[in-house]
């Protein structure tokens, strides 16, 4: 059964997403949309215009599906992007690994929260690494994160 809709919600879908797709979305003919939005001055505020019609599904439902469908292109863009990235600097050389590493770590880490790694696998375990037996001077060593001493 079709159910009352309130103009002002249809009135922000619209200037959302256009008319085109919010009469997709939710029903209302095209030309309805551009009557209401030429009758009721869509362009100028105007606190409760809340005249009623029937439609097929509520503009607010309308809306939440538009988000979530850009999310999901969202989602799939980024991930094409994350593995384009990842399949250039595992076919590089390990020189241009080491001088692109700022990528590297970037790459890493959008995969990480897109495809929630963490998650499914637990957080990352923590390394201990003793500086002396790599030949490097302590002082220009700089470490990220937390500092956790275990001999204490």
């Amino acid at each position: 059964m079709p159910q009352p809709v309130y103009r002002e919600a249809v009135r922000m879908l619209v200037a959302d997403v256009g008319y085109q797709e919010a009469s997709k979305r939710t029903g209302i003919a095209y030309g309805t949309l551009r009557q209401w939005a030429n009758r009721g001055k869509w362009n100028v505020m105007r606190p409760h215009s809340q005249a009623v019609t029937a439609v097929t599904k509520a503009p607010a439902d309308a809306h939440a599906d538009i988000l979530r469908e850009h999310g999901e292109a969202t989602k799939l863009a980024l991930s094409a992007a994350a593995r384009r990235g990842a399949e250039h600097l595992a076919s590089a050389a390990p020189s241009a690994i080491v001088k692109s590493h700022h990528a590297l770590r970037n790459i890493t880490a959008a995969g990480s929260q897109l495809h929630g790694w963490e998650a499914k696998n637990g957080p990352a375990a923590n390394v201990m690494v003793n500086i002396a037996l790599l030949g490097v001077e302590p002082s220009s060593v700089q470490v990220q994160g937390e500092i956790v001493d275990c001999d204490t």
